[in-house]
């Protein structure tokens, strides 16, 4: 097997996916339970093993695949949710990660999940996080993790996750904390740094919204009415010209109309969060000014887009005739994208993950 594949479980619309494949990555084996995304990536990456529930996968099918990825349930650690920790149904759903980790071993482990993993449970915070490195290092991967922000890789969207990248062996968390941990970088900052023209996705200088409806009418052709939001956002989460300054971060209590709204220094969009991108605009939504006083809530490509999708990847195949939500296609596609990681920081972690292996293997042949 290539020493550089790799098996995405909870893969989504399979974000962990597209920012490893850009980075050289070959993805080996899926393992996704909605039936609605897993029709998106196997339309798209149709050659794929793909396993609906992860109790059924076995880890004795990918031995010896270079990298086990995946964003295991948030809902029962985050900070907007009940908080039951591990003792909830979903988020425990990462010991059967475990089990596959310790059935495959992989070279690399590499998780995602929100911040509030880190206080979790109210009555003893941090002890869920606690557990999740007791249980890795039990078979024995220890390694780093670090919270990164969206802004900052090139898409105009806050959005702080905490990412953990685990290494078989006692020197896993040496290898792990080098690939987290650039030395450039100032410590504790969630603002990965990049030099100008490091990589395509370094290179972002806009990121731009397409504008048309969010409620399953027609969206129009690029270039026709974009809606530019951010520049250079993966630097600072500014942008260079003020006039830029077009993007509603969410609406307030109470409901208005969106007139004589605070524009300044709102440039970058709050975190998709999938319940909020459900509902009618209301607190929380992402939101765009509609150029005449007024607000409208973005539209599925606009949120591909914040998270570093092609436009359209959200689109089911011809054949899907499911209507998984109840307030149809759109609903499932603000879903997803709420759901799913930002493909750029993956990119981001896939480079740095592949910088540390040749350096490893520069050492190796000197010695």
């Amino acid at each position: 097997m290539n020493s550089r594949t790799f098996a995405s479980f909870f893969d989504g619309i399979y974000g962990f996916g597209l920012g490893l494949e850009e980075a050289g990555w070959e993805c080996v084996y899926r393992c996704e339970i909605d039936e609605f995304r897993t029709s998106i990536t196997t339309q798209r990456r149709p050659g794929v093993m793909h396993v609906r529930d992860i109790h059924d996968a076995r880890g004795t099918d990918i031995a010896g695949v270079g990298l086990i990825c995946g964003g295991f349930p948030c809902q029962d650690l985050s900070v907007a949710g009940q908080r039951r920790g591990f003792a909830g149904d979903r988020s425990s759903l990462f010991f059967e990660l475990v089990r596959v980790v310790a059935e495959a071993r992989p070279r690399w482990l590499l998780w995602e999940n929100v911040p509030g993993l880190l206080s979790s449970p109210p009555d003893d915070p941090g002890a869920d996080f606690w557990a999740v490195n007791a249980a890795l290092a039990e078979i024995g991967y220890f390694g780093a993790w670090r919270v990164l922000d969206s802004k900052y890789f090139g898409v105009a969207q806050q959005r702080r996750r905490l990412y953990g990248l685990y290494a078989a062996g006692s020197a896993g968390a040496t290898r792990a904390a080098a690939v987290l941990l650039e030395p450039e970088g100032r410590a504790w900052h969630s603002a990965a740094r990049r030099e100008k023209g490091e990589g395509d996705r370094g290179a972002h200088t806009a990121a731009t919204l397409r504008a048309g409806s969010a409620s399953g009418g027609p969206e129009q052709e690029p270039g026709d009415g974009l809606v530019s939001v951010a520049l250079n956002c993966h630097k600072s989460g500014q942008v260079n010209d003020p006039t830029f300054a077009t993007l509603v971060p969410s609406l307030t209590h109470p409901p208005h109309d969106g007139r004589n709204l605070e524009l300044e220094g709102n440039l970058v969009a709050t975190s998709l969060f999938a319940p909020a991108l459900r509902r009618d605009m209301g607190d929380h939504h992402p939101c765009v000014s509609d150029g005449n006083e007024g607000v409208r809530r973005l539209t599925p490509i606009e949120c591909e887009r914040l998270q570093g999708f092609p436009d359209g990847w959200t689109i089911p195949p011809d054949k899907w005739t499911g209507d998984p939500y109840p307030k149809g296609l759109d609903s499932a596609r603000y879903r997803a994208c709420g759901d799913t990681v930002t493909t750029n920081v993956i990119y981001w972690l896939g480079l740095r993950i592949n910088l540390v292996e040749d350096l490893l293997a520069e050492m190796e042949d000197a010695s």
